[in-house]
């Protein structure tokens, strides 16, 4: 009977230590906003903003550096909207038979051909969610109220054309055209 007691006693201080030890399991975020398709294109968090977030409220619900790649603001209440930034890498559609001023779903794409490292941010009245497009390239979008903006970003070091970068590769290429047209 004493070692029945004893091994009890030991299996359950065991238990114990060894839920001490293990840390809980995080419980996967959880965004009223969707972007599909799941879970591909993982929610990685939500938070509420009075105004546009920024690059380092986008950061910390990511949870790494980001570069910025393009913004879009519903100011002109399209249905159909590109963020384009010199190159066409995002397209975001809303359904048919919406309101222009109250969008809440639709389809979107990029012409991005590696997205793993690539962040979208959507936001409606005074809550935003970032989504994680982990290699996806298309899909649909939700928000519980209309759609007020859209922004992308990169972690540093993807394979992601930044518009930047684009520019000042073209600005390089039409200095050295005009300079061999020069010479020859």
């Amino acid at each position: 009977m004493n070692s029945i007691a004893n091994w009890i006693a030991r299996t359950a201080a065991a238990i114990a230590l060894a839920a001490l030890l293990v840390p809980a399991a995080q419980a996967a975020p959880s965004c009223t906003a969707t972007l599909t398709p799941a879970p591909d294109a993982a929610c990685v968090g939500q938070a509420s903003k009075t105004g546009q977030p920024n690059q380092t409220d986008i950061e910390g619900l990511a949870g790494t550096p980001l570069d910025f790649i393009v913004k879009y603001e519903n100011e002109e209440d399209d249905l159909f909207f590109d963020l384009e930034s010199g190159t066409n890498l995002f397209t975001f559609s809303g359904a048919a038979g919406q309101d222009d001023d109250d969008i809440k779903s639709g389809s979107w794409s990029t012409t991005l051909a590696d997205t793993d490292n690539v962040f979208v941010t959507l936001k409606w009245a005074t809550t935003y969610a970032v989504f994680a497009l982990n290699g996806e390239t298309s899909g649909t979008w939700t928000t519980p109220q209309g759609l007020s903006n859209i922004q992308v970003f990169g972690q540093p070091g993807g394979n992601i054309p930044l518009p930047a970068t684009l520019l000042m590769f073209g600005i390089g290429l039409v200095g050295l055209g005009l300079t061999a047209r020069r010479r020859g």
